[in-house]
């Protein structure tokens, strides 16, 4: 989870906290909703780094191995799920920081106006 960790501290702008805290709310959604696939949906989430010298095939992301994980419709649509999840959750980030950097401006010219 350390490649997904460090895409989503550049990518999205988070600090690493906030990643690892995404993700588990993630797996925590998708395992609730899926118990059937609750195991397969931990060991996605907890698998180990491949190794520096491993095939590109294993340096694929986690949300990618899903479908590898768990064969049929069910893996490609959880995939899909994924995926989805963690691009919807990258959008909400993104509008949370810049209303938050919005809210700080406004805040900071309110403090300028009285000084």
């Amino acid at each position: 989870m350390k490649d997904l960790i460090e895409k989503l501290k550049t990518e999205v702008g988070i600090t690493a906290e906030q990643a690892e805290k995404a993700l588990h709310s993630v797996k925590d959604y998708v395992a609730e909703k899926f118990p059937m696939i609750k195991g397969a949906v931990e060991n996605i989430f907890s698998g180990g780094e491949a190794a520096d010298d491993a095939p590109a095939e294993e340096s694929k992301s986690w949300m990618d191995k899903i479908s590898d994980v768990i064969p049929g419709d069910i893996g490609e649509k959880l995939e899909s799920l994924t995926k989805k999840a963690a691009d919807e959750g990258s959008e909400a980030l993104d509008k949370a920081s810049d209303y938050a950097k919005e809210m700080y401006e406004k805040g900071k010219k309110k403090l300028d106006d009285i000084a």
